[in-house]
């Protein structure tokens, strides 16, 4: 009996250890994936300049983009939704 509660403990032991030593992913190493390429981008539509507009500001609220990247696309995607506003007006 002693000696499965030594393994029942060795067991649970390892299983903390191996769970507790994972380090979580670097903004770094996210932001190395997702690049830089996305603030500024401009959608053919209102709906893809929101899902651009969402995933940015994602991204910026994580700390991923500097606040002058996140500025330009605050500018950026403010121009193109005046675009396609003024598209859509225009029958287009």
């Amino acid at each position: 009996m002693k000696l499965i509660r030594q393994v029942a403990f060795l067991i649970a032991a390892s299983l903390m250890a191996a769970c507790s030593t994972s380090q979580p992913a670097s903004v770094g190493g996210v932001d190395r994936v997702i690049g830089d390429e996305l603030p500024g981008a401009q959608g053919v539509t209102i709906a893809d300049q929101n899902r651009i507009d969402d995933t940015v500001a994602r991204a910026c609220a994580a700390g991923l983009y500097t606040s002058a990247l996140c500025d330009i696309h605050t500018v950026a995607s403010a121009e193109r939704r005046r675009d396609l506003a003024g598209r859509m007006g225009a029958g287009v």
